[in-house]
């Protein structure tokens, strides 16, 4: 079936492999579903297949609905595709997530975001970082699609959500990013709701909620504040490049610990540490390689890949190693995006005949292959190999008509 989160991030590998047609479809049916249900600009969370939605939209499913459009258009270059979402984009922005969704008017849309863990529905940090992605795709939506007013508002309204990221979302203490802020009137009505999970009754989770309460009752209640509870999406700012380098290799070598990566891969939560999904792992794959630590980001990819014969041949299981559903689309996220995005580093912009290289191998590699990569009407065939007597990485590319330009 289909979801707004999931399909997001399964999408944004799927362009990888050049799956487009699949793409461009699944979109376009969230699009339809999604206004025939919400009709303001929200992005469903689930249906099934025989139409029911079982509920109307988690905040960060808006903005990476519009994150996975813009991708789809830079791989297709489908001006068609573009111009019939785009209202469905600029009004999920604008006006869903930044007017009816962000009450206080600081950029930071409220409500539940991917973890979905009850009570933890306030100003959730992937729908901060997604929202500012979101924006930037929009400001370029709109430069082609002839509004230059949204342009203009987009082009204002990212870097200023970005700034305030990084000032209120960063705890310098911890070398971690907040999973939300919210005042501690807020936080303390939920967190009898956030004990009640399950997944929530380990010690350290428990004193870390008796922690919580705590710093609640010493300061003043309507006084926002950041709060930790090491769910997997505060990596968020750093698998979308937001953060500094020097920021993004403190969180990472702490991720790379015990403390959140287990056997099979990241931890859903680092207090918890009870269960893991291929798409904590495969987001961990994506930081690692975003900032060029291409052998993390390999060890991640090969977590995943360690359990893909154990329930289904082939598959990875939703749930690390072999739990939840039997096959999880999304897992794709975390394979094809840092070999394709990052190893080989391609960047593609169909629309204007350009694709960008950048190649960062991992270390141990030698050579590597990628055939017929489709980018537009077109494909590429990639072949890299590393000359470590040189210290060069050579990337040949072949099969683009004349026309096309390659920036490296």
């Amino acid at each position: 079936w289909w979801f707004g989160c999931d399909n997001s991030y399964a999408l944004l590998g799927a362009l990888c492999v050049g799956r487009f047609e699949m793409t461009l479809e699944t979109l376009r049916l969230l699009a339809r579903v999604s206004q025939e249900t919400n009709g303001n600009g929200r992005i469903i969370h689930e249906v099934s297949t025989n139409g029911v939605v079982y509920n109307p939209g988690n905040t960060q499913e808006t903005p990476h609905f519009v994150m996975a459009v813009w991708d789809a258009f830079l791989w297709t270059g489908d001006r068609d595709f573009l111009r019939e979402l785009y209202p469905l984009c600029r009004q999920g922005v604008l006006e869903w997530l930044l007017k009816a969704q962000d009450t206080d008017g600081d950029l930071f849309p409220e409500g539940y975001g991917i973890t979905e863990v009850a009570g933890l529905n306030w100003e959730l940090i992937d729908s901060a970082v997604y929202t500012q992605c979101a924006l930037v795709a929009l400001a370029e939506m709109a430069e082609l699609m002839d509004d230059p007013q949204t342009a203009a508002t987009a082009r204002e309204l990212a870097p200023r959500l970005a700034k305030a990221i990084e000032e209120r979302y960063w705890l310098e203490d911890a070398g971690l990013y907040a999973d939300l802020i919210a005042p501690p009137r807020i936080v303390l009505e939920r967190l009898d709701q956030i004990r009640s999970q399950e997944s929530y009754q380990s010690r350290a989770m428990s004193d870390r909620l008796d922690e919580i309460e705590r710093i609640c009752r010493e300061n003043d209640p309507e006084t926002e504040l950041p709060w930790l509870f090491k769910t997997w999406v505060i990596f968020c700012p750093i698998e979308m490049g937001l953060s500094s380098q020097e920021r993004a290799e403190r969180a990472l070598r702490r991720m790379e610990s015990a403390e959140f990566t287990g056997r099979f891969g990241v931890y859903l939560s680092g207090y918890n540490q009870n269960h893991m999904m291929t798409i904590s792992t495969g987001v961990a794959a994506v930081c690692e390689a975003r900032y060029r630590r291409m052998e993390a980001a390999l060890g991640y990819i090969r977590q995943i890949a360690a359990t893909r014969f154990l329930r289904f041949p082939g598959a990875p299981s939703e749930m690390s190693p072999d739990g939840g559903c039997f096959v999880q689309a999304w897992t794709g996220y975390g394979v094809a995006v840092p070999i394709v995005r990052h190893f080989f580093g391609l960047e593609p912009a169909a629309h204007q005949r350009r694709i960008k290289l950048s190649p960062c191998p991992p270390a141990a590699w030698e050579s590597a292959r990628l055939d017929a990569v489709r980018v537009g009407p077109e494909s590429v065939d990639l072949a890299l190999a590393v000359d470590r007597a040189r210290g060069e990485v050579r990337l040949e590319a072949t099969g683009l008509s004349d026309g096309w330009t390659i920036d490296v």
